[in-house]
């Protein structure tokens, strides 16, 4: 299988779907496409040998599932083991080993000067597959060419490798180069770092450590699966106990320095990166303050000179451009009211519009 693979590498996928006696599937331009290679647990076996990872194996029955990173004549992947009801399963997400810069992305130019703060934190959000990993790669490598920082990345797995540049990169990796975020980012701060990068907030005493290193004057880039600015920041507080939210607010409100939160979209041309920009003011620390985070889309429409971006009206652009149609707009926004009826429509009966 292994060799099946390595002859995949002309097809632009994003992931490979393996799972025992079904077929192997690959996801290609976010659709998934079935092959006609029907895999076996013996498969699944060879492969991780291949690779390196039959360790991975002996730990499954312990845990059910289980997250590393594969490395093989050039091939990388972020994998994830699993067992389910037919049998053992594989889903190989692909990584490309050269990191793109933010204009190849096509992300704001203004995202660069998030690289150029000295303390706080800054969010880059978007669900699963939406090229999280890949927005902050960028940054972090425009970082590594342009200033002489410590940067200490804390990832689950290791995805992109940077080479020293202009700043020294330690990269750490969970299960690997320390047991868990909490006490990989606790002791980064005894690192000397001046950025710190967390693969994912996954709970509240991780955003309490990386809260507290923005506060004391280091600058921290995290990851979350959520939609849009307020969405992202209401994720970050809900964390918390109920009691805790008036602290946790003000604490953000004094730490939060942007959101960059990020789709891929299907359109007509291809695959597009839409976008939604928050730049943190005192106006936006009010609102954090406050409990007012249902004021931040309003906000961002009304900045937009100052460089922010309202992922919805980027979506409605493409919809105006005619390179996605209305379904598209529909699934992928955040305000479908605002959006339709800024095109003048009105919902009719079991949520359909006219």
């Amino acid at each position: 299988m292994l060799d099946y693979i390595k002859s995949l590498n002309h097809i632009e996928y994003s992931d490979i779907h393996i799972r025992e006696g079904k077929e192997l599937a690959l996801r290609l331009d976010g659709d998934i496409v079935k092959t006609n290679v029907i895999v076996s647990r013996d498969d699944i076996l060879r492969f991780m040998d291949g690779v390196g990872r039959a360790d991975m194996v002996d730990k499954i029955g312990s845990s059910g599932d289980l997250d590393f990173s594969v490395d093989s004549d050039g091939l990388r992947f972020r994998a994830n083991l699993f067992l389910q009801r037919s049998g053992m399963g594989l889903v190989l997400r692909r990584i490309n080993n050269h990191i793109r810069s933010i204009e190849e992305l096509g992300l704001p130019h203004i995202v660069t000067d998030f690289a150029r703060l000295t303390s706080g934190l800054v969010l880059i959000t978007g669900p699963t597959g939406s090229g999280k990993s890949t927005s902050l790669a960028a940054i972090i490598e425009y970082i590594n060419v342009n200033f002489a920082k410590h940067i200490v990345c804390i990832e689950d797995p290791i995805e992109y490798y940077y080479e020293d540049k202009r700043s020294i990169i330690s990269q750490r990796e969970l299960g690997l180069d320390s047991t868990s975020f909490e006490n990989a980012l606790k002791y980064s701060l005894r690192q000397d770092p001046d950025v710190i990068v967390i693969g994912e907030l996954r709970d509240q005493e991780t955003v309490r450590i990386a809260m507290r290193a923005a506060e004391t004057g280091h600058l921290c880039f995290c990851t979350l699966h959520t939609l849009g600015a307020g969405a992202s920041v209401e994720r970050l507080i809900d964390m918390f106990d109920t009691g805790d939210h008036t602290k946790v607010r003000t604490q953000l409100a004094m730490v939060l320095r942007g959101v960059l939160s990020q789709q891929l979209i299907q359109t007509s041309r291809g695959r597009r990166l839409v976008v939604e920009l928050l730049l943190s003011d005192k106006s936006v620390a009010n609102m954090l303050r406050e409990g007012k985070t249902n004021q931040l889309t309003n906000y961002i429409l009304t900045n937009k000179s100052r460089g922010m971006e309202s992922m919805d009206e980027n979506l409605l652009a493409l919809y105006d451009s005619k390179l996605i149609d209305l379904d598209c707009l529909l699934d992928h926004a955040i305000d479908q009211d605002y959006l339709m009826k800024k095109k003048g429509k009105v919902k009719e009966g079991y949520g359909l519009w006219k």
